[in-house]
């Protein structure tokens, strides 16, 4: 039996990156929306000193939260990659049929058809990983498909919506809707590595008895080798 690598820190790891990322993408949201308010709105009928130097602090909390927010995003990113590769490495040592990690990682850093490569991949983990603990009878909470196939449809939209420059409504909308849609991959990373775990454990629980049981067999030939040696050693005596 094949051992497997733990990934239960580069799972923890992509997790906590995408939550930083999160929070960081919702503060600039909200600074850019409040600048993009302020001057199609108040500002631009009675610019004033007060008004401006508003705005200028505000675009510097922009600039901020825009560095930040690409630092947590190359660092989810990597993390991302990371567990990704590992998490279809474990995978095809338990089924040789299923994707090659190097092609998981390519297709995922694809424009346009990675969203759906994503999609794909984290749908056939989570079937697969999900096989593995049921022949094993494990305990564990499935990853919905309802909830997969929803990512997937939002992820589009939300995707479809950004690239509508003129039109402020439509990329209001496709930036909530990117939101939601982060959510979600939470939601399914945070099933996947709690499943992910337990199928580590278990599998490693097994190479262990393998491993006892191994130790226990050949003592008990050894045992029965030494009996069988003293009878000889009797009869030759005898």
């Amino acid at each position: 039996m094949e051992k497997l690598l733990d990934n239960e820190i580069r799972g923890k790891r992509t997790i906590l990156g995408l939550k930083i990322f999160f929070v960081v993408s919702l503060v600039l949201s909200v600074l850019v929306y409040i600048v993009w308010d302020m001057a199609n709105g108040q500002m631009a009928q009675t610019p004033d000193a007060p008004m401006a130097m508003g705005v200028l602090l505000l675009v510097i909390g922009i600039v901020c939260a825009g560095f930040f927010a690409a630092i947590s995003f190359i660092n989810f990113a990597i993390n991302w990659l990371l567990w990704l590769f590992r998490s279809t490495q474990n995978l095809k040592a338990l089924q040789p049929d299923s994707i090659s990690p190097w092609l998981a990682v390519i297709l995922c850093c694809l424009p346009i058809v990675g969203q759906i490569a994503i999609y794909c991949i984290l749908r056939s983990l989570a079937k697969r990983t999900q096989l593995e603990l049921e022949n094993r009878n494990v305990d564990f909470l499935p990853v919905p498909m309802k909830l997969l196939n929803l990512y997937l449809v939002l992820n589009v939209v939300s995707t479809a919506l950004a690239s509508f420059n003129q039109m402020g409504f439509l990329m209001g909308t496709g930036a909530v809707l990117s939101f939601v849609v982060m959510v979600l991959l939470l939601k399914i990373l945070t099933l996947l590595t709690a499943q992910e775990q337990k199928l580590f454990k278990i599998h490693e629980e097994q190479i262990l008895r393998q491993k006892v049981d191994q130790v226990l067999r050949e003592r008990e030939i050894e045992k029965a080798a030494s009996q069988i040696q003293e009878a000889t050693y009797e009869t030759s005596e005898k």
